[in-house]
Formats: C-alpha cells, structure tokens, sequence
C-alpha cells in the first residue's frame, strides 16, 4: 500500500504564488500578474518568488498546467452510470472556472511571452494533452455506460471542449440581450449529445 506524498516546503510555496496568480488575475488581467504584486500578494520577497519562477509568463504557464491537471483530476473522478449529459452539466461550471482564471488569457500569455524553449513547449503541450484525454476517455465511458458509442472522429473532442468555453465565455460575458443561462446550457448540452454519439440505428 502506497501512501500519498506529503507537500514539501517548495511546493508550499509554488501553491502560495499559484494562489496568489489566481487572485490577481481575477482582479485585474494578465497586466496585473507583475512579479512586484506577486511578491507582495504572496507575502515574499521578490528574490525568493524569483528562486521559483524566471518572470510572470513562467507563473502563468504553471498556473495554465495546474489548472489542466485540476481538471483531469475532475474528469477522471465524475461518474460514469449517470451517463453524457450528467458529465458534461457537472463540467459547466468547472470549465467556466478555468476560463476566467487562464483561459480567457491565454492568447494575451501567447503574445507577450518572450521565445520558449523546446522542452517548455512540449511540458506546455503535454499538460493539455492529459487534460484532453481524460476528456475523450470520460466521454467514452459515459457513453459506454449508457449503451451507446462515441464517435471516432478526431474532432470530437475539441467541438465538446469549444462548446464549453462558450458556454463559459457567455456566462461570464453576457450577450447584447438578456438570456436565460440554464437554457443556454441546455441546449449545448443537447447539441453537444446528438453530434458526439454514434446513431442509434433503427
């Protein structure tokens, strides 16, 4: 029997300036994430945040991988006897999390980050691959669970991720007029079913 391993002091500290990332960018944007508030929102001094992160675009790549790994955690406890439509209604708000926390920032990190080495771009790559297979394979076991197949297309997975961003982008956005959030979810999560599983033949 294996026991969980126990935080050790530096990651006590990555959790702390991670924590901190979260609050600043909620309150401000990526332009708020600077090393100086970092520091001081985290409670340290700018040479120890700098001993873990090079710059602010470092913070927020290991914020983004935290948050992927987050969410594969998520994905990969969810139920599957409920079936599709009880997985996906239990991503919404999870999904729209992210997205305010990094994803809606993520173009603006692309931007503004200096060049990257070869081996951050593939950690990078890495991360949301694990987050978009516990996708797929929390799709297809739902839907195994209900006696039905996934579709085999490659592109299932990114329509089904694309559908909850927008859900999270409109509920965190608003529309030009008013609407009903509930019934906005209802129908991606619907559209969502009838586009991802394979026909029930007649």
């Amino acid at each position: 029997m294996t026991s969980q391993k126990e935080p050790s002091a530096a990651d006590d500290k990555r959790r702390l300036i991670l924590d901190a990332a979260v609050e600043l960018v909620s309150e401000g944007g990526y332009s708020a994430l600077s090393i100086r508030a970092l520091a001081s929102r985290a409670g340290m001094s700018l040479g120890l945040l700098y001993y873990y992160f090079a710059d602010k675009h470092a913070v927020f790549a290991a914020l983004m991988r935290d948050q992927q790994a987050t969410m594969v955690e998520l994905l990969d406890s969810q139920p599957r006897d409920p079936g599709l439509r009880s997985l996906l209604l239990a991503m919404v708000e999870p999904t729209r999390r992210q997205w305010l926390q990094v994803g809606r920032l993520v173009g603006v990190w692309r931007a503004e980050r200096p060049d990257v080495t070869v081996e951050a771009r593939e950690q990078q790559l890495g991360s949301a691959r694990m987050q978009f297979e516990a996708l797929e394979r929390a799709l297809r076991e739902c839907a195994d669970a209900e006696g039905r197949t996934l579709r085999a297309e490659p592109e299932i997975v990114p329509f089904v991720w694309a559908s909850l961003m927008g859900i999270a982008d409109l509920h965190a956005q608003g529309w030009v007029t008013p609407i009903d959030e509930d019934r906005l979810t209802d129908i991606t999560v619907s559209a969502i079913e009838e586009h991802v599983l394979v026909p029930i033949k007649e």
